[in-house]
């Protein structure tokens, strides 16, 4: 089982945004971890349909990665 809870900052600056969000990941197999990371993010947007995004992910439980930077692209079509 996944749940996130997440709020998108306002606009920052023009096209800038951001969001904050905590994401758990519970798995129903036997002697599996629970995952659980806050994450933090800027977004830009180019065009009305294309985003550029890039943040980091924080484990703040045992099982989850210490730290995970990404960036990418998204689009709307």
């Amino acid at each position: 089982d996944q749940t996130v809870v997440s709020t998108a900052l306002p606009t920052i600056v023009g096209d800038l945004g951001g969001y904050v969000e905590f994401y758990s990941s519970v798995s129903a197999e036997r002697g599996s971890s629970w995952v659980g990371t806050v994450d933090l993010g800027l977004t830009y947007a180019l065009t009305k349909n294309i985003q550029l995004d890039a943040g980091i992910n924080l484990g703040v439980t045992r099982a989850a990665d210490d730290w995970n930077p990404f960036v990418g692209i998204s689009w709307r079509f």
